[in-house]
């Protein structure tokens, strides 16, 4: 809460103290007092009425009131500040100084400028004047017109003395906001305060009560969505098991599938890309697959049927692309640079470097944060995760339509995988997981499952059917249920996984690895399907088509259609 005006609380005390000293019968003290009063120099600590002197002694060209007065606040005020605020002191000084020179001058007073001159002389003899920057000033009473010259014509513009006066107001308000009070007034604003406080007390723990009885009843629903949910697992593995000598498919997919009208549609696309994929992503309207190699290039593709689409901007970048991803109008892509600059491409054909920079100067993660149900024209909230080589490292949320970061955390390692849900941030640093609030990038837990312990994360998603985090290790795979409570993660259940799996991607309920068997999909019960014989370089989940999208290393695309219900067990 802010402290109240203290002109306002002067007031109220001097009253207080007036009607304390006629009730003890104090009158000669009371008089006095009442007359300090009104003779007070620093106008009830009012920064508007201290300025307005001030001033009002430059307009009557009252030198001697002036530097009284100021020597009064260098002596009860400025004295007890830092050190760091010397220069600024004395800045000012200087400034009212020169105002009055220039005031007496336009005036048509110069004598009271030469008078000046000699005291300034006299008074700062050990000074030096040219590095002070007073030396040009020695000639002005004797110059005919000083507003026309070039050094002088900024001193006499109405401007300067607004922003003096501006500057001047703004430093007394620090100062007089700074300087500790004593107990009178302490007490006068906790007893104005008092009620507030009360009141706000009140309130919140009003809203905390319901806060908690809401968070029950919402656990107890997700208890219940979880039994369910087991139970049409188990279900749907009896069935799996059933149809396992019917639907094996372990070889690689055709080129070319027969879609629901006749017309037959690629399932496969070779790419000219210079050098092996790096990175994919899939637009939220599944229309526009982009593709990042390492070398200086990005390829747009269209995805039914899949085609490439031609966007002169896109090659070659200004730099090497770490990391990218679609905003959320599905027309434009945010491109996070090896030289840390954000570069934002349209489908259009149009592209442009972002005058905004992450915290670090190397990119670890850019992902894009839109709630599901989150509608309208607004392009999305973007994550972007960053460090140095000092081990510094930040969590940001950048708006790409005012090109600005709007949220920061710094963290304590660099983010080396990510994943975002419609209400957290999850991220890894080897064996330490962490998870965030999505809105306000607040650390809420630390997942200190034992089960991590010493095990390096290699792969993070999320099972968006059941609401629950994939991490993935070198050895296994670990599903995590999240705890609405606490915002904590506890594994639910896990399965292994060969030394030489690869994580590429997640769909609702399952993830897609790579290994020397080629391209598979497996959950955390310990069911795998084999899609391919192609291992994979990376790859995303087209919920539209029910497939995933791929690219292998020699830079070929492929569409791997795939149904839960024919996960067989190997």
């Amino acid at each position: 809460m802010a402290r109240p005006e203290v002109p306002f609380l002067l007031a109220n005390v001097d009253e207080l103290v007036l009607e304390y000293l006629l009730f003890r019968g104090f009158t000669k003290t009371f008089q006095t007092f009442a007359q300090e009063r009104k003779k007070d120099r620093c106008e009830g600590l009012d920064v508007d009425k201290l300025v307005h002197q001030i001033f009002l002694h430059i307009k009557n060209a009252d030198l001697e009131r002036l530097m009284d007065l100021w020597n009064f606040l260098d002596a009860r005020f400025f004295c007890h500040l830092d050190s760091a605020f010397g220069s600024a002191i004395a800045r000012l000084r200087t400034a009212l100084e020169r105002s009055y020179i220039v005031h007496v001058v336009q005036s048509g007073q110069p004598d009271k400028a030469i008078a000046f001159f000699k005291q300034y002389a006299s008074t700062h003899r050990h000074s030096n004047a040219e590095s002070a920057g007073w030396q040009p000033w020695f000639m002005l009473p004797y110059m005919s017109q000083p507003e026309s010259d070039p050094y002088f014509r900024d001193f006499f513009s109405a401007e300067w003395i607004d922003n003096l006066a501006l500057t001047l107001r703004n430093f007394l308000a620090t100062v007089f906001q700074g300087i500790p009070l004593p107990k009178l007034l302490a007490f006068q604003i906790a007893q104005t305060e008092e009620p507030t406080l009360r009141l706000q007390l009140e309130s919140s723990r009003a809203e905390c009560h319901q806060l908690r009885l809401d968070m029950k009843l919402a656990y107890d629903k997700i208890k219940r969505a979880e039994a369910s949910s087991l139970e049409l697992r188990q279900l749907l593995q009896i069935e799996t098991h059933k149809q396992y000598s019917e639907h094996l498919l372990e070889s690689p997919p055709s080129s070319s599938s027969v879609t629901s009208d006749g017309t037959v549609e690629a399932t496969s696309l070779a790419l000219s890309m210079r050098d092996a994929p790096r990175a994919l992503a899939l637009s939220p309207n599944h229309k526009y697959l982009a593709v990042a190699g390492t070398e200086h290039e990005l390829v747009l593709c269209a995805t039914h049927p899949l085609a490439v689409v031609d966007v002169p901007a896109l090659t070659p970048c200004p730099s090497r692309i770490v990391h990218f991803t679609f905003l959320s109008d599905s027309t434009h892509v945010l491109c996070g640079l090896e030289s840390a600059a954000l570069w934002l491409v349209s489908t259009s054909g149009s592209a442009r470097t972002m005058d905004t920079s992450p915290a670090c100067p190397r990119l670890d993660a850019v992902v894009r944060t839109r709630r599901k149900g989150d509608a309208g024209p607004r392009v999305t909230m973007v994550l972007l995760a960053s460090s140095s080589v000092d081990g510094g490292a930040a969590l940001e949320l950048y708006d790409a339509t005012d090109d600005a970061i709007v949220q920061t955390t710094l963290v304590a390692a660099p983010v080396e995988h990510v994943c975002v849900t419609d209400h957290l941030v999850v991220t890894a640093h080897r064996d330490v997981v962490t998870v965030y609030d999505v809105l306000s990038l607040t650390s809420l837990s630390v997942v200190s499952d034992s089960m991590l312990a010493s095990r390096h994360v290699v792969g993070l998603g999320s099972f968006e059917d059941y609401g629950t985090i994939l991490l993935m290790t070198q050895h296994h795979v670990m599903e995590f249920a999240i705890d609405l409570a606490t915002w904590s993660l506890h594994c639910v259940r896990q399965s292994e996984v060969a030394s030489d799996t690869h994580f590429l991607a997640t769909s609702g309920d399952s993830v897609l690895v790579s290994s020397a068997r080629g391209t598979l999909v497996q959950d955390c019960t310990g069911m795998r399907d084999v899609l391919s014989t192609e291992a994979l370089a990376v790859a995303v989940w087209d919920a539209t088509s029910a497939s995933w999208v791929g690219v292998d290393n020699d830079k070929i695309v492929f569409r791997l259609p795939w149904s839960r219900t024919v996960l067989p067990l190997q």
